[in-house]
């Protein structure tokens, strides 16, 4: 490994550092050639104690592991994140989170 090489696990501890603990995690596995083994999806949500109106709730879904994997091109390890604006059912976030590790791999 070298020292841009991170794990699964230390990527998960870089993103409960930035952002604290997820409210939910997907475990997603496969063994594909050139596609990371392991990779999780990470939901953050503010604290409910915040009180935020429906319109102003939003949801931090993030991958972990897409890194593991080094790409071509001038960003060899990148990790994506996307905002979902506003209360969503966890169907929907589910789906979304399913759908950003796709694009992912």
């Amino acid at each position: 490994m070298t020292d841009t090489d991170m794990t699964l696990a230390e990527l998960r501890a870089a993103f409960n550092d930035l952002a604290g603990e997820p409210v939910h995690v997907m475990e997603l596995r496969r063994s594909e050639p050139g596609l990371p083994n392991e990779m999780e999806v990470l939901f953050f949500q503010p604290p409910e104690a915040d009180e935020l109106a429906a319109d102003e709730f939003f949801t931090f879904v993030a991958t972990a592991g897409m890194s593991t994997q080094p790409m071509r091109g001038p960003c060899p390890r990148a990790e994506l994140i996307l905002r979902v604006q506003g209360r969503r059912d966890w169907d929907d976030l589910r789906l979304i989170g399913r759908a950003l590790a796709e694009f992912a791999a």
